[in-house]
């Protein structure tokens, strides 16, 4: 188990880096299946599960390292899984795990929003409702009462359901409503630079330059990155000098 510890250490600071992800992940895999007793890619033969250590030595330690849980650490695994967008095997384990808000977001990034809606559906029967599982419906049925439904839901808490909102209304050409969801998203969430990107847009569609001005330079504070926010903020002052 002190064995496992440090390759599960190493696995994890490997894993922050591109060129050694893929063996990250699949050592982790591997410490795994080492205490399964089913046949699995990085465990082929019975002979492997048979010489595994035994309870006895596994725990012997059990207080002086830091090794997780088996469940904690198929649901670590399953995350990185879905940041490198292994999609199907981040969804086994979530599926297992019955971690089913991550179920929801698999099935959506591998373009089965039939089945999303179906284990959505099927929980918000079993478990109530959420907001999250509402947002997800409303993702999946374009119903803009479920927004609204997980935002009374949360009690103004939950401000995905606001930022999605707003993007409707500004793609509809609603810019004051588009402005009032996203102000209700940003007080809750205040760090989402494509929030206050979106806002700047739907300022300048009202030509309230000022508010587009600080929503642009709060968008540029969190990700310099953002080319359009550089070049709105500069035609806006370029705009006022004109008037000037």
């Amino acid at each position: 188990m002190i064995h496992s510890t440090g390759l599960l250490e190493r696995s994890w600071l490997e894993f922050e880096r591109r060129k050694t992800m893929d063996r990250a992940m699949l050592q982790i895999q591997a410490l795994i299946d080492q205490h399964t007793t089913k046949l699995t890619i990085t465990q082929s033969t019975f002979k492997c599960i048979e010489e595994s250590a035994p309870a006895q030595d596994r725990l012997r330690y059990l207080y002086s390292i830091v090794y997780p849980a088996q469940y904690e650490l198929k649901r670590d695994l399953a995350i990185r899984y879905l940041r490198c967008q292994v999609f199907m095997s981040a969804l086994n384990y979530f599926r297992e795990l019955e971690m089913w808000d991550e179920v929801v977001t698999c099935y959506q990034l591998m373009d089965k929003p039939h089945r999303a809606e179906l284990v959505v559906r099927e929980q918000l029967a079993k478990s109530g409702e959420t907001p999250y599982m509402l947002t997800s419906l409303a993702d999946l049925t374009r119903k803009e009462e479920y927004y609204n439904r997980a935002w009374e839901l949360s009690k103004g808490r939950f401000p995905r359901a606001k930022r999605t909102l707003g993007k409707i209304c500004y793609d509809r050409g609603d810019f004051a409503q588009c402005i009032e969801n996203l102000d209700a998203a940003l007080s809750v969430h205040p760090l989402v630079a494509t929030a206050w990107y979106l806002k700047g847009l739907a300022c300048m569609r009202l030509e309230r330059w000022d508010e587009a001005v600080q929503s642009f330079v709060r968008c540029v504070q969190q990700d310099m990155e953002i080319g359009e926010a550089w070049a709105n903020i500069g035609a806006i002052n370029m705009l006022s000098l004109i008037h000037i």
